[in-house]
């Protein structure tokens, strides 16, 4: 199989060792052939990241200094490794190693011997390796709620994301069951919070699992950004404890009590303990530390705080942090960039596309550092064992026009050189599988058919990522979407960013089509939309029936009310700005409120920009049957209307 997603590997090779940097500005004696042995205390592939431990053990007062491990056969593959002591006697190492364990508590440390590296140099200057810190892209096509969970998380030098998961909940328009991401993604939710119920109450929703770039111990986070009218601190409860002037406020304590009491009604418990808490974070959380006892000697802590107004709920544990280290984390909530400060997270996300293709819709991202699992699950072939200690992403889309789901991955290799290394001298030379060669804007890649699941992939190099896209799509229309990810590197000259579509959507007699002020409105007889577009988004939305005029311009129109629906008759059209122009701008005088004053108006529309249209409207046209004419004698507009 040579799919790109989820999969890539490679082969151990001897290795050389470069001097990169130290942790003090003080010279540090480095291993050599004189003295041979020091710790290891961890490895990464990042030189960003092994800086920022370095500045770590710097704030510690540990002295250590840090070395790449190069692959003598390609020097683009390596790891930067972290390292103390440098001894002849392997004696004092071993007491170093006890020295360090009890007095910071590190674990996992281990003595290496530079004789036994004997393929490796050493060379004395620092190699950043042509590796960008942070990418420079446009900023992506995603809803406001999803940046706002993102920007949320605390920020510190003391960890790596292990796993970081967001989702975003759009509409109930989109059916549950095309959340495949988050369906299938195993989240660490507190015990008793149920993810159905999530996706419910929270319009957009992110966990994410520490690890300690040091300890390697963890701790997990999720925040919940919660819909409009939840009226979760209306749900009865038990008085359990008073709220006084000096207490939380009412509505936050309700909240975070109506999810403590979940976690409490899970189940008869050995113990069963909850205290309240506030933190002082950039404004203040109140809320919950709860504590269970499943099973004799295994104890659970969960903290649950939300903020005064009641938008945003925060769910903490850790089987390895004390609750005092994990509360000092957590006031660091809202006071800086979040994630976004996050180099790997930073640098997957921004290769979103500034725009999205008309009808997508961005579900979730799944991100994870990889392991030797990953490349063991390939077989340990050569191109995966090369993508062990880099972070691949996993993005989910539905696009409410075609009705399918649709996914991108990007693996970020650091750097193009290692990039080249990986997928052009390792991946596409494999032969065999239903590989196809493929240009994807001024890169070569390979369109890939999966026998009898009918899932294709177009994947393809573009800067220092590779990058692929999945679904039950033709070749033409994954490769539209293949051109609109970014990397920081010009894939191509085309103009996506200016794409103008006229959206023609009936519903029958009787659905609820329009949301007013939360209220469902409903269509007598049937009823045409016309929309307009540009990018994904709707501009203006008009049309006439019985019950008046409809005009939404953009500033009143939510993402959820006008996803174009997928349940309904509709058809798009792509047309040319000055097309788009003229359309939008057809006056409504002269439209009379009736059975069929939509249809009038739809028609006008559509011959402003040329389609097929019927040859006479005599007042019998049912709105479905105009729609459903226009679908069936307008096909195959990719290219817009001139």
């Amino acid at each position: 199989m040579n799919r790109i997603i989820p999969k890539l590997h490679w082969q151990l090779l001897p290795l050389m060792l470069l001097v990169l940097f130290t942790s003090c500005s003080k010279e540090i004696e480095k291993f050599s052939a004189e003295k041979p042995y020091a710790i290891e205390l961890t490895r990464v592939r990042s030189y960003f990241q092994a800086t920022s431990i370095l500045d770590r053990l710097t704030e510690m007062k540990v002295r250590a200094y840090a070395v790449t491990l190069r692959d003598t056969g390609e020097s683009s593959n390596q790891w930067f490794v972290i390292l103390s002591e440098a001894e002849a006697d392997s004696q004092k190492v071993k007491i170093a190693i006890d020295t360090l364990e009890s007095r910071y508590s590190l674990t996992g440390l281990k003595m290496v011997d530079y004789l036994s590296i004997q393929d490796f140099e050493i060379i004395e200057e620092v190699d950043q390796s042509n590796e960008v810190e942070k990418i420079a892209t446009e900023t992506p096509d995603l809803p406001g709620n999803v940046y706002d969970v993102v920007r949320k998380f605390p920020q510190t030098n003391m960890f790596n994301v292990e796993k970081a998961f967001i989702f975003n909940f759009p509409s109930d328009q989109i059916p549950y069951r095309k959340y495949r991401s988050y369906n299938n993604t195993k989240l660490d939710l507190p015990r008793g919070i149920s993810k159905r119920e999530v996706a419910r109450q929270a319009s957009a929703m992110a966990e994410v699992i520490f690890k300690d770039n040091l300890y390697q111990d963890q701790v997990t986070i999720e925040i919940l950004k919660l819909k409009k009218g939840h009226k979760l601190d209306e749900v009865p409860r038990a008085i359990l404890t008073q709220n006084s002037p000096n207490q939380p406020p009412v509505k936050a304590d309700n909240i975070a009590w109506f999810y403590a009491a979940q976690i409490l009604n899970t189940g008869r418990y050995i113990q069963e303990v909850f205290e309240k808490i506030t933190v002082e974070a950039a404004s203040p959380l109140y809320g919950y530390k709860v504590l269970i006892e499943p099973r004799k000697g295994y104890v659970r802590t969960y903290f649950i705080l939300v903020d005064e107004a009641g938008e945003y709920v925060y769910f903490s544990q850790s089987t390895d942090k004390t609750d005092e280290e994990i509360l000092g984390y957590l006031a660091g909530i809202g006071k800086g960039e979040g994630m976004f400060a996050n180099n790997e997270f930073h640098n997957s996300f921004f290769t979103l596309p500034e725009c999205l293709g008309y009808g997508d819709v961005f579900l979730g991202q799944n991100s994870r550092l990889l392991g030797w699992d990953y490349a063991r699950s390939k077989g340990y072939r050569n191109w995966a064992k090369a993508m062990v200690g880099h972070t691949e992403s996993y993005m989910d889309f539905y696009n409410t026009d075609l009705k399918r789901s649709w996914s991108y991955a990007a693996f970020d290799i650091l750097t193009p050189e290692k990039r080249s290394f990986i997928y052009n001298d390792m991946y596409a030379k494999e032969t065999g599988g239903n590989k196809e060669s493929v240009s994807v804007g001024n890169q070569s890649g390979f369109f890939v058919r999966v026998p009898f699941i009918g899932m294709n992939e177009i994947n393809y190099p573009n800067g220092r990522y590779i990058m692929a896209i999945d679904g039950n799509m033709s070749k033409s229309k994954l490769m539209e979407r293949a051109l609109r990810f970014q990397s920081g590197e010009v894939l191509t000259e085309e103009d996506l960013c200016s794409e103008y579509r006229v959206v023609f959507y009936a519903y029958p007699p009787g659905t609820k089509y329009q949301k007013t002020n939360g209220e469902d409105a409903k269509s007598a007889p049937g009823h045409i939309f016309v929309g307009f577009y540009k990018n994904n988004k709707a501009i203006r939305v008009r049309g006439f029936s019985p019950k008046g005029y409809f005009d939404f311009q953009s500033s009143k129109l939510s993402e959820e009310d006008f996803l174009v629906p997928a349940s309904k008759i509709n058809f798009s059209a792509k047309v040319s700005k000055e097309l788009f122009d003229k359309a939008i701008n057809i006056e409504k005088d002269g439209y009379f409120l009736g059975l069929n004053d939509c249809v009038s108006y739809a028609a006008d529309v559509a011959e402003e920009i040329g389609l097929n249209t019927p040859g006479t409207l005599d007042g019998v046209v049912s709105p479905m049957g105009y729609v459903r004419y226009l679908r069936d004698n307008n096909k195959n507009l990719e290219q817009p209307l001139q």
